[in-house]
């Protein structure tokens, strides 16, 4: 093209529609927090034993609400079902080293659902979470069989 020409109204429509095409558009801006949720399970819980179960948010995050879901039987096992929550207790939940339970408490699996999640001590969630820590939660099974335990955390992650 010569440099006194201009490119063709169609040409030019044709360009600004490919650019268009290929924006990437973000739901959320960077530097701001969306909701975000890290799972932990289904981990099988022997009878009688405590289980520490471990996940590394890939982002910054702060966990709000901690539910947690229970059942009777192994893990991929055809004749598991739902129940067992009464035997499932959280003893310990950390983040990096910092314990998010008071010294000695035990959070039941009947009393951390969906109606009542645990919010942690002061009821404003649990602390920050770094990509480089792990938030471990420790399960006891005190019941005579295995259970099987699944828990979520709910919160914010800070968008990249």
């Amino acid at each position: 093209m010569i440099e006194d020409e201009k490119p063709s109204p169609a040409f030019a429509e044709y360009v600004k529609k490919r650019a268009l095409a290929t924006t990437v558009v973000r739901k959320h801006a960077p530097g701001t927090f969306r909701p975000w949720q890290v799972s932990f399970g289904p981990v099988e819980i022997p009878p009688g034993e405590t289980v520490t179960v471990p996940a590394q948010p890939k982002v910054l995050f702060r966990g709000e609400k901690l539910i947690a879901f229970a059942g009777i039987g192994k893990l991929h096992d055809a004749t598991s079902g739902p129940g067992g929550a009464e035997d499932l207790f959280v003893v310990g939940l950390f983040v990096g080293k910092k314990s998010q339970l008071e010294d000695g408490q035990a959070l039941s699996f009947t009393d951390v659902t969906d109606k009542t999640p645990f919010t942690g001590l002061d009821g404003k969630g649990l602390d920050a979470c770094d990509p480089a820590c792990t938030i471990e939660i420790l399960v006891a099974n005190l019941g005579d069989g295995p259970r099987i335990a699944d828990l979520i955390l709910f919160g914010q992650c800070l968008v990249p």
